[in-house]
């Protein structure tokens, strides 16, 4: 028990840092905008996992859905974002389970035209099991969840519908760092919402 709790107080701690890391990024392009102005991204996505190992034996997914914002900067793309995926078991022995994956993400974009983008992208963040029907409540020492780290890699193309919306597609590579590792292949699409910061945003970060 005293490891567990142990584990789980490094897994907030890390959550926390993430939180602030991010925070930290936002706040320097808000300190330090191109435009006078502040222009954050909006994106919604919808995406299918296919299990590149025996993970599909026990388990059935859902279409992933996923929220995210982010900030750009000269060097690139900061973001940070959520994503929910229901499991319903196969097998008599497993149970069903909600993945709930919190990430921070880097991207950059190469343009290829006007209107067309080359994007490649990394997400880092804590991929979360939930086995208790999405429960937001702690529940640690009972082990209905569970978290592990997991890395997911993307490479696709951005094209810009108007001034404010995009569409995108990226094919994606996941790894959650299990003790008998899990790998998804994703093919994701969404849209993104480019907008201007609230003042009272921009004021706090200032």
């Amino acid at each position: 028990m005293r490891i567990v709790s142990l584990c789980y107080f490094c897994i907030v701690k890390i959550k926390i840092v993430f939180t602030f890391v991010f925070a930290l990024l936002l706040g320097h392009s808000f300190s330090y905008p191109q435009d006078n102005s502040v222009y954050l991204n909006l994106g919604l996505k919808i995406f299918n996992k296919i299990s590149s190992n025996t993970f599909e034996n026990y388990w059935n997914n859902s279409h992933s859905i996923g929220l995210n914002l982010s900030s750009e900067e000269n060097i690139g793309t900061f973001g940070f974002g959520i994503n929910l995926t229901k499991f319903e078991k196969k097998i008599a022995s497993t149970e069903n389970f909600y993945g709930v994956d919190y990430f921070l993400s880097y991207r950059y974009p190469i343009a290829l035209s006007n209107r067309l983008s080359l994007l490649s992208e990394i997400n880092l963040g804590l991929f979360e099991f939930r086995f208790n029907e999405l429960n937001l409540e702690t529940t640690n020492d009972a082990g209905e969840t569970e978290r592990e780290f997991n890395i997911k890699y993307l490479f696709g193309l951005s094209y810009s519908i108007s001034k404010n919306w995009k569409f995108e597609i990226l094919p994606s590579f996941q790894k959650i760092y299990t003790h008998k590792r899990i790998e998804f292949f994703n093919i994701e699409a969404g849209i993104k919402y480019k907008f201007k910061s609230p003042e009272w945003l921009v004021e706090f970060f200032n």
